[in-house]
């Protein structure tokens, strides 16, 4: 199962994207020290988390690719006794004011995207800073390419169902989809002192040709919704909304 869990905080002006990495640690004290030894050395991160800092509260976002991760991660941040987040280098104590689970599995998504009729304008927002890195360097543009890529790839890794990567198939993709429009702006991440160049904001995506490829692409963004796209997303980087899909 795909599973997110929304934590609902209160709100503190301390508290902004680039304290990620303190809720990083907040998520190692929760979890099982041997689990937390296995994610340290695994290639594949099999959850993401993010920040959504709103007017009124702040929303901590987890979420798990499969059910080991959801029982290991979700389970202990969603128990009865876990009431409060203590930020211990900022000397910092908040309230967690509600929590919102949320599951699907991989065949929901396929029925409904996959092997429906999906829509060929495909909107993304990037909610947290997002990064790519190729030949050793950060790139800091939604190229189709890299974002196709690393959602396939973070799918194949995680999944056991279907197998999504092609050389031909992301070049079909390719040849097919452009991006129509955006609104996007260069920004920092800053993860232990280092700051990784990103881009945040919204683009629009068309899919030409077949419908076939028209229904991947919509499913790919629906499990980004879940895998995040692009580095670190296990750390607070590359969150994305589906604007006009997910769940």
């Amino acid at each position: 199962m795909l599973t997110k869990l929304e934590i609902k905080i209160e709100k503190n002006e301390e508290i902004n994207l680039n304290t990620m990495s303190l809720f990083q640690g907040v998520l190692m004290e929760r979890i099982d020290r041997e689990y937390g030894d296995f994610l340290h050395i695994s290639n594949l991160k099999p959850y993401t988390q993010s920040l959504l800092i709103e007017r009124d509260c702040i929303k901590w976002i987890i979420t798990t690719l499969y059910d080991e991760a959801k029982e290991k991660i979700i389970d202990a941040l969603n128990d009865d006794d876990f009431n409060e987040i203590e930020l211990k280098y900022k000397k910092l104590k908040l309230k967690i004011l509600d929590k919102k689970l949320t599951q699907t599995s991989e065949q929901e998504l396929m029925e409904k995207y996959y092997f429906g009729e999906s829509k060929r304008f495909i909107k993304i927002n990037f909610t947290t800073p997002t990064s790519f890195k190729s030949n050793g360097k950060y790139q800091i543009y939604p190229n189709l390419k890299w974002i196709y890529q690393s959602i396939m790839r973070k799918h194949d890794e995680a999944s056991d169902e279907t197998v999504t990567f092609n050389e031909e198939v992301l070049e079909d993709l390719l040849n097919y989809s452009e991006i129509t429009s955006y609104n996007l702006k260069s920004t920092n991440f800053q993860l232990e002192g280092v700051k990784i160049p990103s881009f945040q904001g919204r683009i629009t995506i068309k899919v030409k040709g077949p419908q076939m490829l028209v229904n991947l692409v919509n499913f790919m963004i629906a499990y980004a919704e879940f895998s995040g796209v692009g580095i670190k997303t296990s750390v607070g980087m590359g969150s994305i909304k589906f604007e006009n899909g997910g769940i």
